[in-house]
């Protein structure tokens, strides 16, 4: 019997990838801790929630004959690499595309599944000099998180070079004040190609964040946004603003 990991949440509809109308399923476990996050549960405490079938979500891909769907969490990549093969073969056959969203921290892991995979949404969170600090501390000191990061955009770009099959990716930033401004638009810029897409998405408070700090950020306004994304656009010729 094949081995998949456990999902914990699913939605008809998406906010990330290729196709806003694909349905996403939900992982459990990450290793970084982003006091925005909504998802507080499904990093904290997700053994606690029931799990979702996957014959279920099987069901409403075949009855609406869906094109996409999406992986996320939590983060993908802390799955046994096998489990997520599995998955993604399972979802496969049911004749739809898979695209996951992932923080980047753990290339050797990405390079493992990207056979796989068509779309990739890939988080970069913050400045270099800012990056640990969303990272979960026990992980702190074993490695570099920007590093990690690039070496997961490197991945990206060869595949997208490489491959025989269709496949694309999008580069994402989570506009937080404490972990991002100018300054930091600048950094991640730097790193970044001119034709590479950039969604730059802003925060909002929700009920379920991981940090209690969080609650007291005052999310960009409209304008600001429209800065701030004019900043981005001196690095990158696709960034937008998508509204979340």
């Amino acid at each position: 019997m094949k081995m998949y990991p456990k999902i914990y949440g699913f939605n008809k509809s998406s906010e990330a990838g290729p196709d806003n109308f694909a349905p996403s399923v939900f992982l459990g476990a990450c290793n970084f801790r982003c006091d925005y996050c909504m998802n507080s549960k499904l990093v904290l405490d997700f053994a606690s929630l029931n799990e979702v079938p996957i014959e279920d979500i099987e069901t409403f891909v075949k009855e609406n004959e869906c094109e996409w769907i999406n992986v996320s969490g939590g983060e993908v990549t802390v799955h046994p690499t096998l489990s997520l093969i599995n998955m993604f073969i399972e979802m496969q056959s049911w004749g739809c595309k898979i695209a996951i969203s992932t923080n980047g921290f753990l290339p050797e892991k990405l390079i493992e599944i990207l056979p796989h995979i068509h779309y990739v949404t890939m988080d970069v969170k913050t400045g270099i000099h800012k990056y640990n600090e969303v990272v979960y501390a026990p992980l702190r000191e074993k490695s570099s998180a920007i590093f990690n990061v690039m070496n997961s955009l490197f991945l990206l770009r060869m595949t997208r070079k490489r491959t025989y099959e269709p496949f694309d990716y999008e580069l994402r930033t989570t506009m937080y004040r404490p972990l991002v401004g100018k300054e930091e638009i600048e950094e991640i810029g730097m790193l970044l190609r001119k034709e590479e897409r950039w969604m730059l998405q802003p925060f909002r408070q929700a009920k379920c964040m991981i940090g209690e700090d969080a609650y007291k950020v005052e999310p960009y306004t409209e304008e600001e946004m429209k800065d701030l994304l004019e900043f981005a656009k001196q690095y990158s010729d696709n960034a937008f603003i998508r509204y979340v």
